[in-house]
């Protein structure tokens, strides 16, 4: 029997891809520009797709981790919700991307400071950058993996045919209208983070 995935309302949808974009501007691209290596990289994104549930995102960064030197048991731990492997100098980024995709993209205020205090600003707005990146991944990921699944005649605990096509759907124009507004926000400068309330 299939798992199904997190469930996320076109709100919060668009909300993830509007933050994604806010911050895609620190995400660690190729080697020379990436701060965080991608071991950790692939850490976080195994860590909110195991919080999310996305089966498809799971899959294809498991891949990626075994690629980036993540062990076998490593990649199951994550995948399992546990830290345990996880190099200890990375545990605070694998805890918030944990708790932020747990929290959908508002967490609690003093876990964003302990971040911000353990790797420097600019190394938290790239783990940031790579937590929004998948998450943006998951929502959009989870509802088309159940459709596949529904093509394929798999049971599971899928999503309803019209949430699926309908999220799926959503990506484009969120895409479209995401990117201007995250760049319109960029100008005033606003706090690059929600915290819960």
């Amino acid at each position: 029997m299939v798992k199904r995935g997190r469930m996320y309302t076109p709100g919060e949808a668009y909300t993830v891809t509007h933050e994604m974009f806010r911050t895609m501007r620190h995400f660690p691209y190729g080697k020379k520009k990436n701060p965080l290596g991608s071991a950790f990289v692939e850490r976080l994104m195994l860590a909110v797709s195991q919080v999310n549930n996305c089966a498809l995102c799971s899959y294809m960064h498991a891949a990626e981790a075994l690629k980036a030197g993540l062990s076998a048991k490593e990649i199951r731990d994550i995948l399992s919700g546990s830290i345990e492997n996880v190099p200890r100098q990375e545990c605070v980024a694998v805890l918030f991307a944990q708790h932020y995709a747990e929290s959908k993209g508002c967490p609690e205020k003093a876990s964003w400071i302990r971040l911000v205090e353990t790797y420097g600003r600019e190394r938290t707005l790239s783990i940031l950058a790579v937590i929004r990146t998948i998450m943006f991944g998951n929502v959009f990921g989870i509802p088309l993996g159940s459709l596949l699944n529904r093509i394929r005649g798999k049971k599971g605990q899928g999503f309803s045919l019209l949430y699926e096509l309908g999220m799926l759907m959503l990506a484009v124009p969120f895409f479209l209208i995401g990117l201007p507004h995250a760049v319109f926000g960029l100008l005033f400068r606003s706090d690059p983070i929600r915290f819960a309330p």
